[in-house]
């Protein structure tokens, strides 16, 4: 199977998708078309993600299917991110949003759990039946 280009192998600058063809139909779209993120990748970034998806994440597969050490699958994986632009919770800038309600958009909100004075300062005393 080709892999697809990335960047140009004349000067290395990134590619645009311009022109799509159907094998079908021969029915053709030019213009400007969109593009997944994984393209701005580099094709040994993809084989790295490839290997990565495939061993479900676990690092010391990777290690094994790539023949590397675990700090270098972790220095690619950091590599990847950063190409993609995404941000993880431990790399976000440490300042704090909040809502509308007050609540803290960076981490997820615990649940209070409920006591028994809790329930019985809320609800009304039972109804008796006469």
């Amino acid at each position: 199977m080709r892999k697809p280009l990335s960047n140009c192998p004349i000067c290395g600058g990134e590619l645009e998708l311009v022109k799509l063809k159907c094998i079908s139909c021969d029915l053709t779209l030019e213009g400007k078309l969109p593009t997944s993120h994984l393209a701005s990748l580099s094709s040994d970034q993809q084989e790295f993600i490839e290997v990565f998806l495939l061993a479900r994440g676990n690092i010391k597969e990777v290690e094994r299917e790539l023949g590397i050490s675990y700090p270098t699958v972790r220095k690619k994986l950091e590599e990847v991110i950063q190409t993609l632009g995404v941000l993880t919770h431990r790399t976000q800038p440490s300042t704090s949003r909040t809502d509308e309600t007050g609540g803290d958009l960076g981490r997820p909100q615990k649940k209070k759990k409920r006591t028994r004075r809790d329930t019985t300062e809320s609800s009304p005393p039972p109804q008796r039946k006469r």
